[in-house]
């Protein structure tokens, strides 16, 4: 009867230690995450941590798909968050959002005080944009095209903030991402393009076939919840 005890006391401490290892474990998992711009994350990370304490980050920056793919399937990243879908056989990509590009323009420029812009009213203008390495040059140019212009590239920078100090000197206008622009608001304003419509998809792609760990499936959910995203099923590319 003493032993049958003991043995069962036994029992249940193990179990027990394995389940606080467990726990353990998931306290300390670090989500590691690979992103196209590195303004994609604050906000959403913010409620995140604001919601779940134990969560632990890793955010690299990987700008070209063909790494994203690498570091994915590779085990050396989670997540990954861009521009376009991935295309391969081994990776989901859902898309979460579709994010609005606007133009800036200095307060004092003449189409500041409307409530959007036809692209083409710009045409003439000297453009300041990111540099050709950053996904959002090419976009602008499309936008451009789209509008039946080829822009005056005045500037070529790889800052929004000093974009915005050059567009708030009446140096140029520029185009800028919806997230990561909202503290520019003070030295430039933001203009919605009415023709043409300009924005850009932002995906989430993870392996397929994955079993995540309950932390990596919350902040998935998340993710999808926090950008009102589509159901995973609703939007997967192959």
């Amino acid at each position: 009867m003493f032993l049958s005890y003991v043995n069962r006391m036994f029992a249940e401490l193990e179990s027990g230690t394995k389940e606080f290892q467990a726990y353990a474990a998931q306290k300390a998992e670090r989500l590691r995450i690979g992103a196209a711009s590195s303004r994609l994350l604050p906000q959403a990370l913010t409620t995140y941590a604001a919601r779940h304490r134990q969560g632990q980050f890793c955010i690299r920056q990987i700008i070209e798909p063909r790494e994203m793919e690498e570091q994915l399937l590779g085990g050396r990243i989670d997540f990954c968050l861009s521009f376009q879908p991935l295309r391969h056989a081994q990776i989901y990509s859902v898309k979460l959002t579709d994010e609005d590009i606007f133009l800036a323009v200095s307060p004092r420029h003449p189409l500041a005080r409307r409530p959007f812009v036809d692209l083409a009213e710009v045409k003439d203008e000297p453009f300041i944009t990111l540099t050709s390495e950053c996904g959002l040059y090419e976009t602008s140019l499309a936008f451009c095209r789209d509008a039946g212009f080829i822009p005056t590239v005045a500037f070529e920078i790889n800052s929004l903030e000093v974009i915005a100090n050059l567009v708030s000197a009446d140096l140029g206008v520029a185009f800028v991402p919806a997230f990561g622009s909202e503290s520019l608001s003070q030295s430039i304003t933001r203009l919605p393009s009415r023709t043409p419509t300009c924005r850009r998809g932002i995906w989430l792609s993870y392996k397929a076939l994955w079993q995540p760990s309950p932390q990596q499936e919350q902040f998935r959910t998340f993710l999808l919840h926090y950008f009102s995203g589509p159901a995973p099923d609703s939007s997967v590319v192959y």
